[in-house]
């Protein structure tokens, strides 16, 4: 619960407004990061589908740069 907690705090407070709550700009991503517990795949999508999100994935090597620079 406190991994939890902490990841939902980093993300409020380095939120930007043009992005939803729980989401962070990450170069033109709204990115929301949750690691509480280690879920399958499936249930990692099912989740951030539940938040209105998705999971992400590197569309090139900008966006993934742009991550790991995060």
């Amino acid at each position: 619960i406190s991994l939890l907690n902490s990841a939902v705090n980093s993300t409020l407070n380095h939120r930007m407004p043009d992005c939803p709550m729980l989401y962070i700009r990450v170069g033109n991503d709204c990115l929301s990061f949750f690691s509480p517990a280690k879920v399958s795949w499936a249930e990692a999508r099912q989740f951030c589908l539940s938040i209105y999100g998705d999971l992400w994935h590197a569309k090139d090597f900008e966006s993934y740069g742009r991550l790991m620079e995060y």
